[in-house]
């Protein structure tokens, strides 16, 4: 070919091959999981979170957080993909972000827990000056 470089392309540059990231969850989980990742500060800075209960998730970060927390189904799509890897014996896979997202919680012991009594902490006060109010009124 004319004008053309060893790779075919009329730059001669070689075109870089982007690797498509694995994707299990159902699109509509994906999506909603991508869109609460993107207020998160990453998948790593929300493990720390988690683990430390950080101060700086407020209690709407933590009920949207709640809100995304996996499931058995998505658990198990993600799991098959991992075992059809297996036993092609393929490179380790190359996860989407809320895949990932979900891989990392699944590791954490007893999440849906930690996130209540996380919840639970920076909702007691409020709720204990509430319950002293209505005590006052009735003494």
């Amino acid at each position: 070919k004319k004008g053309t470089g060893k790779t075919g392309s009329p730059s001669g540059k070689k075109k870089k091959v982007r690797k498509q990231k694995v994707k299990a969850l159902d699109g509509k989980t994906g999506q909603k999981v991508g869109i609460m990742l993107s207020q998160l500060p990453g998948i790593d800075g929300t493990k720390r979170c988690i683990e430390t209960m950080d101060k700086s998730f407020d209690e709407d970060r933590l009920l949207k957080l709640k809100s995304i927390l996996p499931d058995k189904e998505s658990m198990k799509a993600i799991q098959r993909k991992e075992e059809e890897n297996t036993k092609r014996k393929g490179e380790p896979l190359d996860w989407d972000k809320p895949e990932l997202l979900f891989i990392m919680m699944n590791k954490i012991p007893q999440l849906k827990n930690r996130i209540d009594v996380w919840l639970f902490s920076l909702q007691f006060d409020a709720r204990l000056l509430l319950l002293m109010r209505q005590f006052d009124q009735f003494v």
